[in-house]
This record gives structure tokens, C-alpha cells and sequence, in this order.
């Protein structure tokens, strides 16, 4: 005799209950690309952090934290077999590693960076003679001061590289062993500040030693904060741009291009009838603090402000990637959203 089955429990309404969905593989069903396509689990757990997933997220689904979570979706994912070869061929997108530049941007980024150098070496010295009525400098005096500043950079220039390097490895390494994101992101953060501070106290160094070492041009070269503010915003913009964040860096560089430009257009447009009042806030500073105020300030409020963006950004786990995985890329978020 055939026993009959037992009938499906119902619900409420008299409706068979169906199976309850898994959360899980609703969420591998949401982000089937990124977990087909992932190398290993970091890849997953730094595309889902860039998605918003937190480990708030992953203790509601019965993990620990997101790194849990991402080695169930890549022990769960099918595997397309292509994704290396394909994402090795393809050029890197808004937000992927890419080449360490002092700022990026291309063109309109190179002239940004040529017009802070220039200026930061001896450009201070034209509008002071613009504002006071003195004679401009002629080309051995623009060269005088701008050699201590420009010994100074060079020498910066490998230590930049050096800190930069560090950090990256660093932040790498930790994305490996730490237990949880928030974990990684406190890691990250200090990492970051004391790469800066190590930069910064380098730069002082060898804005020092530039100064010493060129006594002929002392009179003449700006002040030291002055050329550690221009340092200090090439190399946040330049570490920026080697992790994806072209954008920051560049609108840094444009609105210290803008400061700096600022007492041009007004000594030059005090110049017009009935507008000679517009260069006295220019006189005034320039007579109060010196002519390299101007560059002092251009260059330090807005790297205070890309430090602050990096502190954020750059200590994501979004935005590493291994360099010990072949063809890995890591999965970053868009430039529009880190910004």
C-alpha cells in the first residue's frame, strides 16, 4: 500500500510555505560578476565593502565580519574560467591602480603641477615686485631663489617614492591578516599619517640642509613652510593618483593654482581707472608677511584638505590590491564615489 506524503506545511492564509530564501545566495546572486571574477576572497571582500556591505551586514547573514562572508561567496561562486584573461586585457578602470604620476590629469594635470613648481620656486617674487612697485627680477635672480627650493624637492624626491612604497605594502599585507574591515581601516589610517610624517619630516630635512648648503640665494629664497607646503601637496596629490583618485589630486593642484593666481589678476586689475583699490589686500599681505605668504597658503590648505580625504579614502580595503596574485587587480570604487 502506497503511503500518501505529508502535505506541505501552510502558512497563515492556507498557502503551502515555500523554502525560506538563503540571504547569502541572494547576495552572491547580486554581485555574481565580482564573485566570478575574483582571484580570492580579499578581491570580494574589498568590491563588497565597496558596495557598502559592512560587517554589521555580515553578522546578520551569520558572520563574523565581511572577510567571513567573502570566503563563503568565493568558496560558492562558479568560476568563469576567463576572468584573469579578460580583466588583463582590458584597460584599468575610474578608480584601479595605476601608475605613480605627481597628480595625473594628463595635460590639463601636467600644466597644473609645471605651474605650482614654477611658482613655487621663484614665482613669489612677481607679484611683490607687482605690488610695491619695484623692478622685476631679472632671469639670475628668479634662478638664485629658486635653486634652494629646487634642491630641496630633488632630494625629496626618492624618500616620496620610498614612503609612498611603504604604505602601499603596508596596507597590503594588513588587508591579509587583519580579522575584521574595521580593524583594517584603523591599521590604514595610521599607516598613512605616519607615511606623511615621515615624508614631512624628510622634507624639512632637506629643505634645511637646500637652504645651508646655498647661502648665496638665503636672501632671496622663500621661506622654508613655504617650500614644505608645496612638498607636502605634490606628494598627497602623487600618492592619491597612484591609488585611482586622479580627481582629488587635480582639484587640489587647480584651486592652489587659483590662490596663487588670484594676486596677478588683482595687481593687474588695480591697474584699470577707478580699481586701484583692489590691490591693497595684496600690499597688505605681502608688506605683512612677506611675498611668499601667498604660496604658503595656496599650497597648504588644500593639501590639509586632500589629508583628509586620503585619511578616508585610502583606508578603505576597496582601494588595495595584491601585487603577489598575478593578473589580480583589485576592485575599486569609482572615482565619483570616493570623491
Amino acid at each position: 500500500m502506497t503511503v500518501p506524503a505529508a502535505p506541505a506545511p501552510a502558512d497563515i492564509s492556507g498557502a503551502p510555505a515555500g523554502p525560506r530564501p538563503d540571504p547569502v545566495r541572494t547576495l552572491l546572486r547580486d554581485h555574481h560578476a565580482l564573485c566570478a571574477d575574483a582571484v580570492d576572497p580579499l578581491e570580494i571582500a574589498a568590491g563588497l565593502e565597496a558596495h557598502g556591505v559592512t560587517d554589521r551586514t555580515a553578522a546578520a547573514l551569520g558572520h563574523r565580519d565581511v572577510f567571513s562572508l567573502a570566503e563563503e561567496l568565493h568558496a560558492r561562486a562558479e568560476r568563469t574560467g576567463q576572468s584573469a584573461l579578460s580583466r588583463s586585457a582590458r584597460p584599468p578602470a575610474a578608480g584601479e591602480p595605476c601608475p605613480a604620476r605627481p597628480g595625473g590629469g594628463g595635460v590639463p594635470g601636467a600644466l597644473v603641477w609645471l605651474w605650482l613648481l614654477g611658482y613655487g620656486l621663484a614665482g613669489d617674487l612677481l607679484p611683490a615686485a607687482l605690488a610695491h612697485g619695484h623692478r622685476l627680477p631679472g632671469p639670475r635672480a628668479l634662478a638664485a631663489a629658486a635653486a634652494p627650493t629646487a634642491l630641496a624637492l630633488a632630494c625629496a624626491v626618492a624618500p616620496a617614492a620610498w614612503c609612498a612604497h611603504a604604505f602601499a605594502g603596508y596596507a597590503r599585507r594588513r588587508l591579509a591578516d587583519s580579522r575584521s574591515l574595521a580593524e583594517f581601516h584603523g591599521r590604514a589610517r595610521r599607516a598613512l599619517l605616519a607615511s606623511v610624517a615621515v615624508f614631512l619630516g624628510v622634507l624639512c630635512v632637506c629643505v634645511v640642509s637646500a637652504r645651508s648648503a646655498l647661502p648665496v640665494a638665503e636672501a632671496a629664497a622663500p621661506p622654508a613652510l613655504a617650500a614644505v607646503a608645496l612638498g607636502a601637496l605634490l606628494f598627497l596629490a602623487g600618492l592619491c593618483a597612484a591609488h585611482g583618485l586622479t580627481r582629488p589630486a587635480l582639484a587640489a593642484g587647480l584651486a592652489a593654482c587659483a590662490a596663487e593666481a588670484a594676486p596677478f589678476a588683482l595687481l593687474l586689475a588695480a591697474r584699470l581707472p577707478g580699481c586701484s583699490a583692489l590691490d591693497r589686500p595684496v600690499t597688505w599681505l605681502t608688506g605683512a608677511h612677506g611675498p611668499a605668504a601667498v604660496p604658503l597658503v595656496a599650497c597648504a590648505v588644500p593639501a590639509l584638505a586632500l589629508l583628509v580625504h586620503a585619511v578616508t579614502v585610502l583606508s578603505r580595503a576597496a582601494v588595495h590590491g595584491r601585487e603577489d596574485v598575478p593578473n589580480a587587480p583589485a576592485v575599486h570604487p569609482s572615482e565619483e564615489h570616493a570623491s
